[in-house]
């Protein structure tokens, strides 16, 4: 065998090194995915109980005699929870920070 094959990696050691790099990239996934489940724990229905319908035609009633909208309100939460999974994915969420509104 030649030195230059010599210095190639074996079977073995080019597996050992595609485990290591699956590892941590499963490690690295289960990081995000631990961080979106606490994030969604961030709002447990004991403190903000769901609002019903009623509660919502009040909301309605209200923002509408204001010349506001519901729908935009809530539109913009929904932008700002995917906005936070977003951050959360590229890595730019720290963990236990509060992923932050703009505004």
């Amino acid at each position: 065998m030649s030195q230059k094959a010599a210095e190639w990696p074996t079977e073995t050691e080019r597996l050992e090194a595609a485990i290591d790099r699956l590892t941590a990239e499963n490690k690295a996934k289960d990081d995000v995915l631990r961080k979106i489940k606490d994030w969604c724990r961030a709002y447990p229905l004991e403190v903000f109980p769901k609002p019903d319908k009623e509660y919502f035609a009040k909301a309605h009633a209200i923002l509408k005699q204001n010349e506001l909208s519901l729908t935009r309100i809530s539109a913009d939460n929904m932008r700002h929870v995917l906005k936070g999974i977003q951050e959360i994915i590229k890595g730019e969420a720290k963990d236990g920070e509060e992923v932050k509104r703009p505004g």
